[in-house]
């Protein structure tokens, strides 16, 4: 699928996976490939507080917090909550690409959905990334912790 720098992207942040220290890197990468007119970031509640990080990011990139309660522990609910706006992002909204920021390989089902129903899925993640996630991506681009080296791109080969 090729890209343009008109197309309008999505991107969710996995932010209980994702350091907000890779703020600046997550937007200077979807800027390559689109407009983010959707920045959203999901986690536990304490993700959004002063000490948790993602407040700078907030205020310096634009991220809408959508901080997430859990009533049982262990319980995934800010990917759930991702997995529901990437639907109706899919779906209802006028966007040609969805990018997934997180390193987990459960968003791998996400990706392919996405790509079967016809948008660019783009990943991002760290350098641990599974293959599974990393190849269901329409591209996928490798996130380097700050001072942790150049920040390179891999994408899937065509």
């Amino acid at each position: 699928m090729a890209t343009s720098v008109e197309q309008r992207l999505a991107v969710l942040i996995d932010a209980d996976n994702i350091s907000a220290a890779l703020a600046g890197e997550i937007f200077k990468k979807a800027y390559t490939i689109g407009t983010p007119i959707a920045r959203r970031a999901y986690g536990m509640v304490n993700c959004f507080n002063s000490n948790g990080g993602w407040v700078k990011a907030q205020r310096e990139f634009g991220v809408v917090a959508r901080p997430q309660v859990s009533n049982v522990s262990k319980k995934n609910v800010a990917d759930i909550a991702l997995v529901i706006d990437a639907m109706e992002f899919l779906y209802r909204n006028p966007c040609e690409g969805i990018c997934i920021v997180s390193s987990d390989s459960d968003f791998s089902a996400l990706a392919s959905k996405i790509r079967e129903g016809g948008k660019a899925a783009y990943g991002m993640g760290g350098p641990k990334t599974p293959a599974s996630f990393r190849n269901a991506c329409t591209k996928f681009f490798e996130l380097h912790p700050v001072g942790k080296g150049a920040s390179g791109n891999s994408s899937k080969p065509s």
